[in-house]
């Protein structure tokens, strides 16, 4: 990356975080890429959720959770301060990412009863219950973050405690899904923390320098290989803007409804066994290719699954949107040793994954092995597509400078678009859950804690759901975690019938269990 030269792109420069006018004023800096295009969207569509059940090794009176609960919240918004940020529109018509530091411990607290709240029940409550819950509770709020700690029944502030719902509600506009994964394990390692060591709760934070904790922009912490001008980066520019706003528009898409209703976020999860899992990522390697992996089996599977609903375009191409977590192309700092576990905002760029002349014509009657031989081609054709841009030294700024030029264009006035009649879905791939929320708590043990104290904060995070709210597709999510593949979509029940999508996510699964014989008589479906 070089600096000699003004670059024609992007200039890191004019991100830098700066406080604006007196000592009590807010901090600014310029918003940054995906976090331009979220500002301009309706609010009903940032929301991010993050679910876990906690089981303690030692039950805890329900009073002694309560106090810690809301000292480890206070604790991560003083490391996290994004916690607090907001994407506003300034008076040069900019947008700017804002944070304004808490005037003392009083504000705080307040913060925290309002954003970190309680509420029980007769029974379980699953994932769908608790984010219904956790947005009713929320109500007309504009905080970014909100935390709900949920009980099956009311305490009396003593009766011990064996496990808890906890859901993490945040705003698209400070981060993404896997920030908001890495979100929840560092505020579950503070909760551990807090439980077992109650005198972590006397800590005085010196909340006038929570500003210096703020996360740099991730365009001053990219890696040397990341480019931010010249003409290679100018053609991807303009590449990524040709595959974005025409050449995917002409890709087969789900159908959307003709009169639509009430909009209602929807999520369905389909959830594979340990075996399952295990048999399908020994089979990726031995029967497609030592180089595939489960993304690229998920992705074709999608794709498969779509030309089974809809008609496969003549002898062309389709070109799927990639949408890729951008934190493995950071460097190390001495705040983000390990970046890719530890930066919590926005950070994610896009890529085209183009499977070439795939004029499939899969018929009603397909057997489940010729399904299983088209599945495997396409598999490959996938693997070698990923292969190319593993390949890719500099990713992050070529979408960057699109993003912007959108979000720009979002924030000024417009007729509404049309509406088109087919939308494709997407897919993101979310890794292993387990590198950003650990099995149990504490993963380490504290130099400073007693044995008992290590007991009696030990808890077990024994699932963990995670969705976000759709705009005008369905996506198509896959993730693990403790050896569990699950498979989920998200949609908007205004544009999309439930029944439609919950088969199309079924059949998703269904064509990859196809690679290890469990497809259950697969071939004679479709949609």
């Amino acid at each position: 990356m070089s600096s000699s030269n003004p670059p024609s792109g992007l200039d890191p420069s004019s991100y830098s975080w700066a406080q604006v006018g007196h000592s009590v004023s807010p901090w600014r800096r310029k918003a940054l890429s995906f976090e331009t295009t979220w500002l301009a969207r309706p609010k009903e569509l940032h929301e991010i959720f993050v679910s876990g059940l906690l089981a303690f090794e030692t039950p805890l009176p329900s009073c002694t959770l309560y106090s810690a609960v809301r000292q480890a919240w206070q604790a991560l918004l003083f490391e996290v301060p994004e916690l607090q940020a907001r994407a506003v529109v300034a008076e040069d018509g900019n947008a700017y990412m804002q944070y304004r530091t808490p005037q003392d411990r009083h504000e705080v607290e307040e913060w925290a009863h309002r954003t970190a709240v309680f509420d029980y029940g007769d029974q379980s409550l699953d994932f769908k219950g608790l984010r219904e819950n956790i947005l009713i509770r929320k109500g007309d709020s504009s905080d970014p973050a909100f935390l709900l700690l949920y009980l099956e029944k009311e305490s009396d502030g003593n009766k011990p405690l064996d496990h808890v719902h906890i859901i993490l509600n945040t705003d698209h506009e400070i981060t993404d899904g896997i920030g908001t994964r890495i979100l929840f394990g560092k505020y579950l390692s503070l909760l551990s923390s807090c439980i077992s060591e109650p005198q972590l709760g006397l800590v005085m934070y010196d909340w006038a320098e929570s500003s210096k904790n703020l996360s740099p922009p991730w365009i001053s912490i990219m890696n040397q290989d990341q480019a931010i001008s010249g003409s290679e980066f100018e053609e991807t520019v303009a590449w990524n803007k040709e595959i974005l706003l025409e050449r995917m528009n002409a890709n087969p898409g789900l159908p959307l409804l003709l009169y639509p209703g009430p909009l209602k976020q929807e999520t369905t999860f389909l959830t594979l066994s340990q075996k399952q899992t295990t048999s399908l990522l020994n089979a990726i390697k031995t029967t497609i290719s030592p180089q595939s992996n489960i993304t690229h089996l998920g992705h074709s599977a999608m794709v498969l699954a779509l030309l089974r609903s809809s008609p496969s375009p003549s002898k062309g191409s389709f070109y799927s949107s990639c949408w890729l977590n951008g934190r493995r192309y950071l460097r190390a700092t001495p705040s983000y040793v390990v970046p890719g576990k530890a930066y919590v905002p926005i950070c994610m760029s896009f890529a085209p994954i183009i499977f070439h002349d795939m004029d499939l014509k899969l018929r009603d009657d397909t057997t489940d092995e010729e399904l299983r031989n088209v599945l495997v081609r396409v598999c490959r054709v996938a693997t070698e597509q990923y292969g190319r841009l593993s390949a890719r030294k500099s990713i992050l700024g070529e979408f960057a400078v699109v993003a912007e030029e959108m979000g720009r264009k979002m924030l000024k006035p417009s007729h509404p678009p049309v509406r088109p009649k087919t939308s494709a879905p997407i897919l993101l791939s979310d890794g292993l859950t387990d590198r950003y929320i650990c099995h149990s708590y504490p993963s380490s043990p504290s130099p400073t804690s007693t044995p008992v104290q290590q007991t009696v904060g030990k808890f077990t995070v024994d699932d963990v759901y995670f969705a976000a709210n759709s705009d005008g597709e369905v996506v198509i999510r896959m993730s693990s975690f403790r050896g569990r593949m699950r498979i989920s979509a998200e949609w908007r029940s205004d544009l999309f019938d439930g029944d439609m999508v919950r088969a199309f996510v079924d059949d998703v699964r269904r064509i990859m269990l196809v690679l290890v014989g469990d497809g259950k008589g697969l071939g004679g479906g479709g949609l």
